[in-house]
């Protein structure tokens, strides 16, 4: 049989590196054949340069191994669970996604900027007001974010002990609708409290105050998914003083 001629576009990239040849990949198989995302965001490690995705990444790394951290053993990197890992843990991809939505609305546009030695510009207007950490990008304020993070999450473990220690399937602070929900209260709790980088006692008087048990955290009360979440939340601001 005869064999008919054909084009095949191919793209050439001269120089590049490796932090650059991982992003490809990952970006070609994102659109392609779907890989973890929790794998895309954990390919930023190899970066040598900043952006949004790497500080997030570096964030949740911190918070799942460093000893005494409220996620510690509980984020499942590249998405699947670890020989350490804690049944209810969340995915990387999890933490990372809600950690971003309070840095940066353009991800790749900041990456590319610090790719060409260039810094992002901080957000003014309504903006300024959503993106409530991003000064932390811009000024390299690492360890002071995953303090604030770390702060939150250990006074909601302190306020709900037991039902954040707790393992059983039908315990959902600790789920993802659960981290979530907590996650969208982060910034109506930060900007009312009107600390930079509250402590975890700041977070605790917030937390104090609200008329939740212990056990009201069940998935029959909060279904799995966005249902769940947006459940919890607004439950969250009705027994919030704010």
């Amino acid at each position: 049989s005869s064999v008919k001629t054909f084009d095949v576009n191919v793209s050439i990239f001269v120089d590049i590196d490796t932090p650059s040849e991982a992003y490809v990949f990952s970006t070609v198989n994102i659109a392609q054949t779907k890989i973890s995302k929790s794998l895309l965001y954990d390919l930023f490690d190899l970066a040598d340069k900043r952006s949004p995705q790497k500080l997030c990444h570096n964030i949740a790394v911190a918070m799942n191994s460093l000893e005494g951290s409220p996620f510690e053993n509980r984020i499942k990197r590249l998405g699947v669970a670890g020989p350490k890992t804690e049944p209810t843990a969340i995915t990387q991809a999890a933490f990372v996604n809600a950690l971003m939505k309070y840095i940066s609305k353009e991800p790749l546009q900041d990456r590319d900027l610090y790719m060409r030695r260039k810094k992002p510009l901080p957000y003014s207007g309504r903006d300024a007001g959503k993106y409530i950490f991003r000064h932390f990008l811009i000024d390299e304020r690492d360890f002071e974010l995953t303090d604030i993070i770390w702060n939150y999450f250990t006074a909601i473990s302190q306020r709900w002990p037991d039902a954040w220690a707790s393992d059983n399937d039908g315990v959902m602070i600790r789920k993802t609708n659960g981290f979530m929900a907590f996650m969208r209260f982060l910034k109506i709790c930060y900007q009312e409290l009107g600390k930079d980088v509250p402590s975890t006692q700041d977070f605790f008087e917030v937390f104090h105050g609200m008329d939740i048990d212990q056990w009201e955290f069940t998935t029959d009360n909060y279904k799995p998914g966005s249902s769940g979440e947006g459940a919890l939340f607004r439950r969250l601001k009705s027994v919030s003083s704010f």
